[in-house]
């Protein structure tokens, strides 16, 4: 039995309405402001890149959230799961080092 944890390339992930490691989620603030984040694994963390662990205070926020459930921030704010995506190309691409 594998007991290590391994890094995984979230390409077998299959994302429905509800937030998990492995995809991309957009964001609706109360002002309207929108804003994506990718939700990816305990070592990957770039807020420069919107890219967030699962670990993370906001990570563990949204992850078992659902698209249009409304959640509390770290910092006390609410925000709406507009969406739940799959992750792009791109993202897949950066979650593999291409």
């Amino acid at each position: 039995a594998m007991t290590e944890v391994m890094p995984t390339d979230f390409a077998d992930v299959k994302v429905a309405e509800t937030i998990i490691p492995g995809c991309t989620i957009v964001l609706k603030d109360s002002d309207g402001a929108e804003r994506t984040v990718h939700l990816l694994g305990i070592w990957d963390n770039n807020p420069a890149e919107s890219i967030l662990s699962f670990d993370t205070p906001l990570g563990k926020a949204l992850i078992g959230k659902i698209q249009g459930e409304e959640v509390e921030l770290p910092d006390g704010k609410k925000t709406a799961v507009a969406a739940v995506q799959p992750l792009d190309e791109a993202m897949l691409r950066w979650v593999k080092g291409e």
